[in-house]
């Protein structure tokens, strides 16, 4: 009986050991594993915590031909969005949206900076932002430069921009880009973001419980 009962010690300690071993394991792994439909399992990282790093320096000029930096702007709230005067439907939508709300926003509107930063440099040229902005509201500001310096401005606003050529038309070229605006506080941090799709009263809305 007395080995027998040693036997049984032995194997409930050797079954806790891996119970143990297992939890352990779980506790100590700094990241969650889901499983994906091609049965591999997939490294998922904990989501971080905190505002979104969105906003900081670009060096580029306006539709008018004046350099303009991001310091140009502290102090005032912006309506920032990337497109490019070429697109077809999205960029006019945006910028519509944008301009209806401020229009809503009446006097309100004077503490926001509405702000057109072109992905496509390339036809994106002062002239051609010049007449674009027309289009808009009368105090949308143009901003376009060199290839390097709109690449800087996408990186600080995780904008996502690539050509794109339609197969069978006569289109020189699309750019595929994210659709953001960026409504960023006096000190150039963002604070709300919409669409394209997002309707004007809504945006006037989310403003005016910031202001």
């Amino acid at each position: 009986m007395h080995f027998q009962y040693k036997i049984v010690l032995s194997v409930i300690g050797i079954c806790a050991a891996i119970v143990g071993s297992f939890w352990l394991s779980k506790l100590l792994t700094p990241s969650q594993y889901e499983p994906y439909n091609t049965g591999v399992a997939i490294v998922k990282e904990r989501p971080g915590r905190g505002t979104p790093q969105i906003g900081g320096d670009f060096y580029l000029v306006d539709h008018q031909g004046h350099p303009r930096t991001d310091i140009d702007f502290r102090g005032s709230y912006m309506l920032v969005y990337f497109g490019y005067s070429f697109c077809p439907d999205i960029c006019p939508a945006a910028l519509s949206a944008m301009s209806e709300a401020l229009i809503k926003l009446d006097k309100d509107a004077d503490q926001i900076q509405p702000i057109f930063i072109t992905v496509d440099p390339q036809r994106d040229t002062i002239e051609n932002l010049a007449l674009y902005v027309q289009n808009f509201h009368p105090r949308l500001i143009g901003l376009t430069g060199t290839k390097e310096q709109i690449t800087q401005a996408q990186s600080a606003y995780r904008v996502y921009a690539s050509k794109v050529k339609p197969e069978g038309t006569a289109t020189e070229y699309l750019v595929d880009h994210s659709s953001i605006i960026y409504l960023m506080d006096p000190q150039g941090r963002m604070i709300a973001h919409f669409n394209h799709l997002t309707p004007s009263d809504d945006i006037v809305k989310k403003i005016k419980e910031i202001l």
